[in-house]
């Protein structure tokens, strides 16, 4: 009887251990700390057509020609639900490229050993190097026979077209297309247009980034510039096709002058008469001759580009409003690991659109800079965001504050000339640098990185004796900064870093230096582990050894993917981040921008779009859940037993007349909570806005932009200032309380 009793006594307690575990409790008196609103900020680059495709204004894609014939006739698979298929949205986009034997080969990367970089003094005119092509690249005899018949004719025929550009051809017009590597306006090649014989049209047309369209608005004006060759005089006509490629909304004839030896530039202006989100963009000729194509550009008119008519699209900077970041950051492997590094440099970036080489990038071998650190700069300017921008280690030292000039000087001064030259007469106000990307971890390369930093450093405080400077090394669990506490007098690498930052303290920059630690983002992970990848034992360990504080700003929240999932992890790392906020100047997430109809790798953006429209991915919605209305103040939230799936995070504002709870729940079940709160008496009725749940792999898509959206809900506070919510597996909830006036 006695055991009986005995395991009576103990459910009852356990049941009340239970039940006193599900509880939240809050009191905003019980106040930790401020957090900035840079804590929810972005990162772009080269990466998945954010910037050329993206943000520039520039509506064609392969405007220098650069790229070999097509591969969509391969018939690549296009229903593989994962996220490497091949054609299809959500592609991962495939390049053909050529060896040194004009044997073509597939890839969908251009970094590796092979490829030859257009900018540095090895160029060729061909992409790869047969006796160095790495895996990567799939030859053409891989092929099934009838693949590579087609693919050899394409690259060796008269119907060399380039990659994003397809035949024009009406009535018996017959004309003859080809890629040529001799005599090119720039990069590797150019178009070979010839009207041959018969009556009709012959020529090219371009819908866009991976051909999803051009989003033609009636009545509004389009601007191109064309850079074209002719042996002799000619006419030729450019035009705006609907999505169908024979009715036109807008023609011009265009007179050209012979010009055998050398690009003219030539300008237009174009109004259709109509509208069509799919568009295209044509260049023919109606009677026999011969052009050939360096390069071309057509934008919106001043209608569709930000304040100034600079060559930033009006509609990308309204939809990174729309999700409350304050800070952005430029930089990435164009940097420092694309084959052309030594044409990652500033005067690359500046002067006319037309006028500036293309690169071989590490993601794209067909890389622009036409998009580069000061039209980003323009970006953070329309956006209103404080931007930072990277520039390559192997810049000149002595010539870097020119870049300072051409980025804040007056217009009396030769760069700030330069700039106003370039169409932006005003300073763009410049106060970020970071020098490199995410530099390797090892003695040597430490040690190289930061002799190169001081050399850029020392000329930058010249220059500017107020600009703030950032390292770009990461701090993850395979290097050896990770773990450091009781070790770090044994670790080479801590030491550099140590010798380094001593450095910086007797330059009296300590306040002038951000670290900046990239890291990824699981939800398994535990909390020391996003702890140290912040870099903030790393900061612990040098206020402990030489009295250094280290400012983080960790300004890359890395994933594979977009998906539910990723969002969700976005919630979780938002809720660490303001834990942490305290010893945190700012954060920033990869990547903003992708586009639907493809990417190059980690298919991770937050803001999706195609030819005309943007819409949030989960990540997105996070983005907006915490920055439409900022909340300073970390509370100290008490839930008694946080060990489960739980992630709790309380904040209030400046005057305590609101508080607003952050529950991610990580898990696969559900759970239950009395929400309790003390010194504070809310409205009867509270707002909260969820999440989920769904599917680990569900996403928002082109055909259904709101499958994923927070919901709103409403419910009545109970007596004595408490009541429950059950918070679904896998879900976001923001619970929002006013105080009652």
């Amino acid at each position: 009887m006695k055991k009986y009793l005995f395991l009576l006594i103990s459910i009852v307690l356990v049941s009340c251990t239970e039940k006193n575990a599900k509880e939240i409790r809050i009191d905003p008196s019980k106040r930790l700390y401020t957090v900035t609103d840079k804590i929810n900020g972005a990162n772009v680059e080269d990466l998945n057509f954010q910037c050329y495709g993206g943000m520039l204004s520039q509506l064609l894609y392969g405007q220098d020609f650069e790229e070999q014939v097509d591969v969509d006739f391969l018939n690549l698979p296009s229903t593989q639900p994962d996220y490497k298929s091949m054609t299809g949205p959500g592609r991962i986009v495939t390049f053909v490229m050529l060896d040194e034997k004009n044997k073509p080969y597939l890839t969908t990367s251009a970094g590796g050993r092979g490829v030859n970089p257009t900018g540095n003094p090895v160029t060729k005119t061909y992409e790869l190097n047969s006796r160095e092509v790495s895996n990567r690249f799939i030859p053409v005899d891989s092929l099934k026979e009838d693949a590579q018949k087609i693919l050899l004719e394409r690259v060796n025929g008269d119907k060399q077209i380039s990659r994003y550009w397809k035949e024009v051809n009406s009535g018996t017009a017959k004309g003859i297309f080809k890629l040529i590597t001799k005599g090119q306006y720039k990069g590797r090649r150019d178009q070979l247009v010839r009207f041959v014989s018969g009556e009709g049209e012959v020529g090219l047309d371009n819908m866009g980034l991976l051909r999803m369209g051009i989003n033609f608005q009636d009545g509004k004006n389009y601007e191109g510039v064309l850079r074209v060759k002719n042996l002799s005089a000619c006419t030729i006509y450019v035009s705006l096709l609907k999505n169908n490629g024979i009715e036109k909304l807008a023609e011009k004839a265009i007179q050209l002058k012979a010009s055998p030896s050398s690009y003219q530039r030539v300008e237009f202006d174009l109004v259709p008469s109509g509208s069509d989100p799919e568009g295209r963009f044509a260049i023919s000729l109606k009677e026999p001759g011969e052009i050939v194509l360096g390069y071309a550009f057509l934008e919106p008119g001043e209608w569709g580009r930000v304040e100034g008519g600079y060559h930033i699209r009006k509609d990308f900077i309204e939809a990174m409003r729309n999700n409350g970041m304050k800070i952005i950051r430029y930089n990435g492997s164009m940097n420092n690991m694309c084959p052309d590094s030594m044409m990652y440099t500033w005067k690359n970036m500046i002067g006319p659109l037309d006028e500036r080489l293309p690169y071989t990038g590490n993601f794209t071998p067909y890389a622009t800079h036409g998009f580069g650190i000061f039209e980003f700069l323009t970006v953070a300017e329309a956006a209103d965001l404080e931007g930072i921008v990277g520039i390559s280690k192997l810049e000149n030292p002595s010539g870097i504050k020119d870049m300072i000039e051409y980025a804040n000087g007056p217009v009396t001064s030769k760069w700030g000339a330069a700039r106003a030259r370039d169409g932006h007469p005003d300073p763009f106000n410049l106060k970020y640098i970071q020098i490199s990307n995410e530099v390797r971890v090892n003695p040597d390369r430490l040690r190289e990185y930061f002799q190169k930093f001081k050399n850029l450093a020392t000329e930058i405080w010249k220059a500017d004796s107020s600009m703030y400077l950032f390292t770009s090394i990461n701090v993850r669990a395979s290097n050896n900064l990770n773990r450091l506490k009781g070790t770090y007098n044994s670790n080479p690498e801590y030491i550099e870093v140590r010798e380094f930052l001593r450095w910086v303290k007797e330059q009296g920059k300590e306040d002038q230096l951000g670290w900046d630690s990239h890291y990824n983002g699981r939800l398994i992970e535990p909390d020391s582990t996003i702890y140290r990848a912040l870099g903030l034992e790393l900061q612990d360990v040098l206020l402990e050894d030489i009295g250094y504080n280290l400012k983080l700003w960790p300004l890359e929240e890395n994933g594979a993917h977009h998906t539910f999932e990723r969002g969700i992890t976005h919630a979780r790392l938002q809720n660490h981040l303001n834990r942490w906020g305290n010893r945190l100047e700012a954060a920033a997430t990869a990547n903003l921008f992708q586009p639907e109809a493809g990417f190059m790798t980690f298919s991770q953006g937050r803001i999706f779009y195609d030819s005309d429209s943007f819409w949030n991915q989960t990540s997105g919605h996070v983005d907006q859940m915490f920055t439409k209305e900022w909340l300073p103040w970390v509370l100290d939230t008490k839930q008694e037993d946080p060990a489960d799936s739980l992630d709790v995070l309380a904040k209030t504002n400046d005057d305590g007349s609101v508080i607003s709870l952050y529950v991610v729940n990580y898990g696969t079940a559900s759970h239950e909570r009395e929400i309790k709160i003390d010194n504070f008496n809310p409205e009867s009725e509270i707002k909260y806005f969820q999440l989920g749940p769904h599917v680990k792999t569900a996403r928002n898509s082109g055909e259904n932009h709101d499958l994923i959206s927070p919901v709103t809900y409403t419910k009545n506070i109970g007596k004595n200032n408490y009541f429950s919510i059950e918070f679904p597996a896998y879900s976001f909830v923001v619970i929002r309380m006013d105080k009652k006036l």
